[in-house]
């Protein structure tokens, strides 16, 4: 599917055109592409779908390719998937996407399980210096140099028939992954990173069975919350509980059934009777008549929750910490990182570092990723010792580099024991 061609930045891999990839319209066409997939090591896999009117996202094709074929599925055609899944749960075989979140979501929610041995590119990419969160079409030009032309990124894929521009840039969107690929393994290798991306990735691969918020947990992402009392806040709980339950059996929209800012109306009005649902503005008659008494139920269970069990406003921990340490911190991360050409956001965040700098030695800080595996060795460490005195940080020349002078064996920091107070306790959280 692709070979090696030279240019002025050195050898850089092309894959080989796929004008007369199939398009996959009946099972009996995608059990014969399946049977083309089994022995490859290497699959890339990419997906397109509507979401806008529906709660889970609708597919519509699915792009497979490996080395020296490739087609595109059309889903609502063939509607039945399990000879590609026979292929793609195989362990041995690693799934190649970019950014695939949403697509390794919507393949658990049609197979009901996750899928194993994932690699995204988008996540490798950021630990060989092409930054955090590359498009996949800057990716595919810094690595192969080949421009591709995003003319359908906000097509109707639901829409038949499709046309053959629109299949050509499907096969494109997936073959050029192959090269990319195989240019971020060994570049992952060179620097001793496959490792850690294969940790990342395998995280991954958990990500759709955990993304599912509870539904009585929904009412934290609806918006205005904060306004409302807890007592208020019950109601909502309850409301948005049950507005995903419809949406869900529906398969429509959460805002189809009753919006954002009429469940916050509801739970701040608190209404007892159908008349009172109908003078809230913007709370049609029909979905009075359709979910009038359900909502009713939904707001008498939130007035009968006993005050202790009532949910709080979440609010984040203030944290003690002197002025200008976080950023200090950050100041030696961003230098590392850059240093190794590694996205600074993939080895730790702001509140991680205020957390650490709020004190090392706490069970918080210890189970952060960044006082953990490759993260500790390769600033972690560092910024400890700056913390309790072992190390310095200054500015060198006329340039202004950032050195960090750390006291003989600082280098060694032992595994951070929790901190006791004098009477030999640990201290509260």
């Amino acid at each position: 599917m692709w070979q090696r061609s030279s240019d002025d930045s050195g050898h850089k891999p092309v894959p080989t055109p796929h004008n007369t990839a199939p398009f996959i319209t009946t099972p009996e066409s995608l059990a014969a592409f399946c049977k083309t997939l089994h022995g490859a090591k290497v699959i890339a896999l990419d997906t397109e779908f509507v979401g806008e009117n529906s709660y889970f996202p609708r597919l519509e094709i699915v792009q497979v390719a490996i080395d020296g074929a490739a087609a595109v599925i059309d889903y609502p055609a063939v509607r039945e998937l399990g000879a590609l899944f026979e292929v793609l749960y195989d362990p041995a075989v690693e799934k190649v996407f970019h950014a695939g979140t949403q697509d390794l979501e919507i393949l658990y929610h049609l197979s009901g399980r996750p899928l194993p041995h994932v690699f995204d590119t988008q996540v490798a990419a950021a630990y060989v210096g092409y930054g955090d969160c590359v498009s996949y079409a800057s990716l595919v030009e810094r690595v192969t140099g080949h421009h591709l032309k995003k003319l359908h990124t906000v097509t109707d894929w639901s829409r038949r028939p499709l046309s053959p521009a629109q299949l050509a840039y499907a096969v494109e969107d997936v073959t050029w992954l192959l090269p990319v690929h195989a240019h971020l393994l060994e570049r992952l290798r060179k620097l001793g990173r496959l490792d850690w991306v294969r940790e990342e990735c395998m995280a991954l691969e958990g990500v759709p069975s955990k993304a599912r918020v509870e539904d009585r947990e929904r009412f934290r992402r609806v918006k205005d919350r904060h306004r409302l009392t807890p007592r208020e806040l019950g109601i909502l709980r309850e409301l948005a509980a049950w507005r995903e339950e419809v949406s869900r059996s529906r398969n429509i929209p959460r805002l189809r059934v009753v919006s954002d800012e009429i469940l916050v109306e509801i739970a701040r009005l608190s209404p007892s009777r159908a008349a009172d649902l109908r003078n809230i503005r913007r709370l049609y008659p029909r979905s009075v008549e359709r979910y009038g008494e359900a909502i009713l139920q939904a707001v008498r269970r939130g007035l009968n929750v006993p005050e202790p069990e009532l949910p709080k406003h979440e609010k984040g921990r203030t944290l003690r910490i002197r002025p200008g340490v976080p950023e200090l911190l950050n100041a030696v991360l961003r230098a590392r990182a850059g240093e190794r050409h590694v996205a600074p956001t993939l080895i730790a965040t702001m509140r991680d570092l205020e957390i650490l700098a709020h004190d090392p030695r706490r069970e918080e800080a210890r189970a952060l990723p960044l006082l953990n595996g490759w993260r500790r060795e390769m600033v972690g460490n560092e910024l400890v010792d700056i913390l309790e005195g072992r190390a310095t940080v200054r500015l060198e020349g006329r340039g202004g580099r950032l050195r960090v002078d750390r006291a003989p064996g600082a280098s060694e920091t032992p595994p951070l024991a929790p901190r006791r107070s004098e009477d030999g306790k640990k201290p509260d959280a």
